[in-house]
């Protein structure tokens, strides 16, 4: 799987990507004091609720204007 993020000057985007089929996504307000552990625990959450383990992320793309 790929996670995929997107953050933006208003909102941080994820998607979860199962070869070309977009199996998640979510949003968060963009907030520069936000800690890695807040993101951690936060996407860990959305990742539990879409029954999708962190082990099973096998790369990543990340995207910002900020």
């Amino acid at each position: 799987m790929i996670l995929a993020v997107d953050i933006g000057n208003t909102n941080t985007c994820f998607a979860l990507f199962k070869g070309e089929e977009c199996v998640g996504q979510w949003r968060l307000s963009t907030n520069r004091l936000r800690t890695a552990d807040e993101f951690s625990l936060w996407l860990e959450n959305f990742l539990l609720r879409q029954k999708v383990e962190a082990s099973q992320i096998k790369q990543s793309i990340v995207a910002t204007v900020v």
